[in-house]
């Protein structure tokens, strides 16, 4: 065998092991090193970027060491197949690197902004179908394949799709946009102009699901949903008011029945944990009834689905109250005028 080739093979090997150990230095040592420079900066993208870029960085010292060797073997006449397969090669694991780099920081911050599990994992998928496609484009122009015709036929595809997807797109878009407005969040008690209430359970890239108190649970979609009429519970706080409406005889002490009515709103508060304890009841005469004087209290809940206990045990105790105070709270009365109209001689026959 020629001595001179066996030297281009021994030196092109050497330089192939050289990169193969700088790239094991690197995955282990290096790699080390900047986790945990990643760790102190507040910029999230590089902890999604670094796990990735490990592997990654590797593979490329591995195809630059191949590179230089073919250049040490062929004398600077490295052949354009072996070229092309290199790029090749590392655009296609840029393109992986890049796709996984974007889904975790979509992932990472759609954490952050409390979106919804089904959302994140769906504006993923749509993150790595781009870049895969654009990536194999890439690839595909690299080998000297001609793309124009290809991005022709995606277009025309891509609006035949989007006409296809009309319904889904806009659901999809109109979930994109209930997320963004943080108007709606995960885990909010909301009720809709239809009628519909309960807890937001999950908005994914097709509906939003409502679970009822009754633990049933309702499928609305996203684009419905942006165009109804909301009223959200939860924001801007959960606490909300209540207000029971009562009724009293006219000949009750006013002063005597706000007194108790408070007392007894102010127990309640205390001794029930759905409560808001700082919270001081109210309690204000708002008309003549037909049989009573009407008042109403308010008090305070710490958030919906506690009123109903909170009122359950208010009702209970300030029935209790007014029995025990001789406090009367008429029936409805009405009288009925007998001789209106000749009534009565309809009566007697």
């Amino acid at each position: 065998m020629n001595f001179e080739l066996m030297f281009k093979i021994t030196t092109a090997f050497l330089v192939l092991a050289a990169f193969y150990v700088v790239g094991i230095f690197f995955k282990r040592a290096g790699y080390k090193l900047l986790a945990k420079w990643a760790k102190k900066t507040r910029w999230h993208a590089d902890d999604a970027f670094l796990p990735a870029l490990r592997t990654h960085l590797f593979f490329w010292f591995i195809l630059l060491g191949i590179y230089f060797a073919s250049f040490i073997i062929f004398r600077q006449n490295v052949p354009q197949n072996i070229t092309k397969g290199l790029i090749t090669l590392f655009i296609f694991s840029f393109t992986i690197l890049f796709s996984r780099t974007i889904s975790s920081i979509i992932k990472i911050y759609s954490e952050q902004a409390k979106t919804t599990v089904g959302m994140s994992e769906f504006t993923q998928g749509i993150a790595r179908s781009i870049i895969l496609l654009l990536g194999s484009l890439m690839i595909l122009n690299n080998l000297g394949i001609s793309i124009t015709p290809l991005l022709t036929t995606l277009g025309i595809g891509g609006l035949a799709v989007a006409l296809a997807l009309q319904d889904t797109l806009s659901n999809f878009f109109a979930g994109l946009h209930i997320i963004a407005a943080k108007q709606i969040r995960i885990g909010d008690f909301i009720k809709l102009d239809n009628g519909v209430e309960g807890y937001v359970a999950d908005i994914n890239w097709r509906t939003t699901k409502i679970r009822m108190l009754s633990d049933n649970v309702v499928f609305v979609p996203n684009l419905k949903l942006s165009q109804s009429v909301i009223t959200n519970y939860y924001f801007p706080q959960k606490e909300l008011n209540i207000t029971i409406d009562l009724s009293i005889h006219y000949n009750s002490n006013l002063e005597e029945v706000e007194r108790i009515t408070i007392e007894a709103a102010k127990e309640t508060m205390q001794d029930e944990s759905g409560s808001q304890i700082n919270f001081t009841p109210a309690v204000s005469f708002n008309g003549f009834g037909d049989s009573a004087i009407n008042l109403t209290v308010v008090l305070r809940a710490k958030e919906y689905n506690q009123q109903y206990n909170l009122k359950h045990k208010f009702i209970k105790l300030l029935h209790k109250k007014y029995k025990e105070n001789g406090i009367i709270m008429p029936f409805p009365i009405r009288a009925i005028n007998l001789t209106q109209e000749h009534a009565d001689k309809y009566l007697n026959k």
